[in-house]
C-alpha cells in the first residue's frame, strides 16, 4: 500500500516466538522506511526489553539469518530479565 509516498506494510508488528519457546513472547516490529529495519523485543511484566536491532536480511539469507535474529533476541531478553 502506498500513501503519499510512504510505504505502509500490511504486518508493522507480529509474533515470531519460537515454537518451543516457553518462557517468553517475542515480537517483531518492522521498519521500512527510511531503511529496512527489525527490532525484536518482548513485554514482560509491564517493562519492555529490546532483543535486537538488526537490519532486514537479504532474499537468499532470509530464513536462516532472520531465525538466528530471533534466537539471539530471545537469549539476550532471557538475560535481561534475569
Amino acid at each position: 500500500n502506498k500513501k503519499k509516498g510512504i510505504n505502509t506494510p500490511e504486518t508493522l508488528l507480529k509474533d515470531v516466538t519460537p515454537t518451543k519457546e516457553k518462557e517468553i513472547s517475542l515480537k517483531e516490529l518492522k521498519v521500512r522506511d527510511p531503511i529496512a529495519k527489525r527490532i525484536y523485543f518482548s513485554e514482560i511484566e509491564g517493562k519492555f526489553y529490546l532483543g535486537s536491532l538488526e537490519d532486514k536480511p537479504l532474499k537468499d539469507r532470509l530464513t536462516r539469518e532472520q531465525s538466528a535474529h530471533i534466537k539471539n533476541a530471545v537469549s539476550k531478553i532471557k538475560e535481561l530479565n534475569n
